[in-house]
């Protein structure tokens, strides 16, 4: 009893009295015991509020304070458009900007949704790639959450973002966001989900893939230069695609590669503008050169690597290098035709081509060889005739008459080659009957007057 009010101990007060009988006596009847309690319930009635008030003011006390030492919540960070294409779609609290790109300035996005081309943000240092066709959203906590595509992130301070389900907590480094696919390019990131700290070089799930937005990255990567691309068709930097020209942008000052509707160009300082012309001008110019300055036209032909335009340049340039005599170069440029364009419009003519450059290399062997891939491939071509008669020439050369024979035979059956072929037969054979054939047959042929001479032996 002695945590009781002092009252309850003084046993001149009425109420001690009463529990001092209370608690000296024998038992008393429950009836009695009733009024006691309900007596004693009574008097501490009258003290709760005043006790309650008290806890009340000491809980609110507490609170203010707790209130005043909270540190104040972080503002909404505020990103810069280091490059936004035409048509991304940006949101600042819910609404929608309808400003042009070059003129986005820093603001809260909460939203950014891209198109056909990327959008890359700035904030503090940090910078964001986000690819075409995705979409980042700010979440609960400043949580960067992507709900569609590719996100690479350059991170300098903590940054928590949300991609497939999973969360990734990143204070420095640089990683890539695809699904629920993570790749740590450069630095360490945690996955809050598991607790797992992931370094450069690792991606989870093992073996996922990404799209390469770290190559945006690098394209903007400070310091930057600006850049015009005056063209018409869509703008490529370094194999990213920026959108369709013309365009003004920011870039990483450095050497790049500008491709436009199919036609490349490098860029570097100080240059800052580049005038792409359309492939067939580009074409059309190379041909133009090709007698008064084969230099000059051969870079045009090797500036069109895309395209419908492709193909022609890529085989006449691969002609032209032949004209010049340059038949390792000429080579290597047939051989890039026939991977890439193996099913082309131009497909028989690059394949006897090459054929004719392996000759001008003296490498009969893979000429050979390479004749029989054409028969093999083009069974049907018009220039079946033609190619059996060169493989006949070539088998002959190698002491090969009797294959020599049978190709001779078949494309004297096309009447422009049988004289050639008839002749081949005579140097196979080398006897008088079968110059006495030749000679009934092409009496005024290419080969008549020698075979007038060789006319009377009987086998020379």
């Amino acid at each position: 009893m002695n945590a009781s009010p002092k009252r309850l101990r003084d046993e001149d007060s009425k109420l001690g009295q009463r529990l001092r009988d209370f608690s000296d006596a024998p038992p008393a009847p429950a009836s009695v015991r009733s009024v006691v309690l309900s007596g004693v319930e009574a008097r501490l009635a009258k003290r709760v509020f005043p006790m309650r008030a008290v806890v009340l003011v000491a809980v609110g006390g507490v609170a203010a304070v707790l209130l005043m030492l909270r540190p104040a919540a972080s503002p909404a960070p505020r990103h810069s458009v280091v490059f936004a294409s035409r048509d991304a779609q940006l949101f600042e609290k819910a609404n929608p900007l309808t400003i042009a790109s070059t003129s986005w300035g820093t603001r809260e996005f909460e939203r950014v949704d891209t198109v056909d081309g990327p959008v890359v943000l700035d904030e503090g240092g940090s910078r964001l790639a986000l690819l075409p066709h995705s979409r980042l959203h700010r979440g609960a906590g400043q949580t960067l959450r992507l709900e569609q595509g590719t996100l690479a992130a350059s991170v300098s301070h903590e940054t928590v973002f949300e991609s497939g389900g999973r969360h990734l907590r990143v204070r420095r480094g640089v990683v890539e966001l695809q699904g629920s696919c993570v790749v740590v390019h450069a630095g360490s990131a945690e996955r809050l989900d598991d607790a797992v700290v992931m370094t450069a070089g690792q991606r989870s799930p093992a073996g996922c893939t990404t799209d390469h937005g770290d190559q945006v990255l690098e394209l903007f990567e400070p310091p930057l230069a600006p850049l015009h691309v005056e063209t018409r068709g869509l703008v490529v930097v370094d194999g990213v695609a920026l959108g369709p020209g013309p365009l003004d942008v920011v870039v990483k000052a450095r050497v790049h590669t500008v491709t436009s509707s199919g036609v490349e160009r490098r860029v570097e300082p100080p240059s800052t503008s580049l005038t792409i012309p359309a492939a067939a001008t580009v074409l059309d110019d190379a041909r133009r050169d090709s007698k008064a300055d084969p230099e000059r036209a051969l870079a045009g032909f090797a500036s069109i690597v895309d395209g419908p335009n492709a193909e022609v340049a890529l085989y006449e340039r691969a002609v032209l290098l032949q004209r010049l005599k340059s038949f390792g170069p000429a080579l290597e440029a047939l051989e890039l035709h026939q991977r890439r364009f193996a099913h082309g419009m131009l497909a028989v003519e690059a394949a006897l081509t090459r054929a004719e450059v392996l000759l001008s290399l003296e490498r009969t062997a893979d000429a050979l060889l390479a004749l029989d891939t054409f028969l093999s491939t083009f069974p049907d071509s018009e220039r079946t005739a033609e190619v059996r008669l060169l493989r006949g020439q070539l088998l002959r050369q190698a002491q090969r008459c009797d294959a020599a024979l049978v190709d001779f035979a078949e494309a004297a059956k096309e009447a422009r080659f049988a004289d050639e072929a008839g002749w081949g037969q005579v140097l196979c054979r080398r006897t008088g009957d079968a110059v006495s054939t030749y000679l009934r047959a092409f009496p005024k042929g290419a080969h008549a007057d020698e075979a007038r001479r060789l006319q009377g032996a009987e086998k020379f």
